[in-house]
């Protein structure tokens, strides 16, 4: 209803609910409050926050309602669920096993990690929704990463240009681009450290940087 929706099957819901809030203000709640990126389940990149630790408790449940109204049915596996989609971002209310009363968590998320998007696109998680680690052997093995990691060593000192540098680090951006949108935020968890030396750590650090400036 609001933005860009991706062409996925929506049905809309009738069963409407009172709500003291309109898009302008669901856009100010949500903007105002810090929220928390799940990192117990990585490879489904998404933020929350709990109506218990915010301060505004009823602009917790007149966001939930505008979601409720405003939204669309959609699935995420089994289990229903109602979305709401605002430009590039997508939101929905949680526990999905509570009823809506009783749900104390609003999630959000880019559209492009939503389930049905990720349905279409062939992009699910293998191990579909359960906690897991994110496994750096990949990029740590890439040879585009290997070669930037040989020019930090060095210090510049590489007879590398500058502008294949920058291609290089383009090409780790292309191939590994939603592991490194999911590092920014787990970077510094202890099984993510313990699975690089520091100078790889460092060059991580530098290529989330750069897409940083992408977005």
């Amino acid at each position: 209803m609001f933005g860009n929706v991706p062409s996925i099957n929506i049905i809309i819901d009738n069963d409407k609910v009172e709500t003291n809030m309109d898009k302008k203000e669901f856009i100010r709640f949500i903007n105002k409050e810090n929220w928390t990126f799940a990192k117990t389940v990585p490879t489904w990149p998404h933020f929350y926050i709990v109506k218990e630790r915010l301060e505004n408790k009823t602009d917790f449940e007149n966001a939930k309602s505008f979601i409720k109204e405003n939204g669309y049915n959609g699935k995420f596996y089994s289990q229903k669920v109602k979305y709401l989609h605002i430009e590039d971002m997508t939101y929905w209310a949680s526990p999905l096993s509570k009823s809506f009363e009783n749900q104390n968590m609003i999630n959000k998320c880019k559209t492009e990690y939503t389930y049905e998007y990720r349905l279409q696109n062939n992009t699910l998680p293998q191990d579909g929704f359960i906690e897991s680690r994110i496994s750096l052997e990949r990029i740590l093995k890439d040879e585009d990463f290997i070669s930037l990691l040989n020019d930090q060593i060095l210090s510049g000192c590489s007879t590398s240009g500058v502008m294949d540098k920058s291609e290089r680090q383009h090409a780790v951006l292309n191939k590994y681009k939603d592991l490194i949108y999911i590092l920014q935020y787990i970077l510094n968890e202890r099984y993510i450290k313990e699975q690089c030396v520091d100078e790889q750590l460092e060059l991580l650090k530098s290529i989330i940087s750069i897409q940083d400036r992408l977005i």
